[in-house]
């Protein structure tokens, strides 16, 4: 899947409280985030899905964080090998909370069909080798 970016254009009076969320959510230095939100830069900008990794589910956090703190945030899809650029924004699929939650939602379900195959595979190859 694309990769994800999140930018937030003004935390207003609950900017340490965003920061505090990017930090303990995304794993970011606190120059860093400083940095990305006072240039308007990219928040976040991570593939959802890496082998191995769970940033779908800090980002999906962290945007409940965002909500709840009534945040103003913006993310969008984009198709590498293409890069951000917030002036072309609309060249970019909008992503909201209710859709990256079904994205999850549907990547999880199909990992689960797929390890729930994989293990009726194992047990066919298994009792084929006690037939024989």
């Amino acid at each position: 899947m694309a990769p994800i970016v999140l930018l937030i254009d003004d935390p207003g009076a609950s900017r340490g409280a965003v920061i505090a969320a990017i930090r303990s959510r995304m794993k970011l230095p606190v120059a860093e985030i400083q940095r990305r939100l006072e240039t308007a830069s990219p928040v976040v900008a991570e593939e959802l899905f890496p082998r191995g990794g769970d940033s779908a589910s800090r980002l999906m956090a962290l945007v409940n964080d965002l909500d709840r703190l009534g945040v103003r945030y913006e993310m969008y899809e984009v198709p590498p090998p293409q890069q951000f650029d917030r002036r072309n924004a609309s060249r970019f699929f909008k992503v909201d909370a209710e859709t990256l939650a079904r994205l999850i939602q549907s990547h999880d379900e199909i990992h689960r069909e797929q390890q729930d195959l994989a293990f009726l595979e194992a047990q066919d190859a298994e009792d084929e080798d006690d037939e024989d």
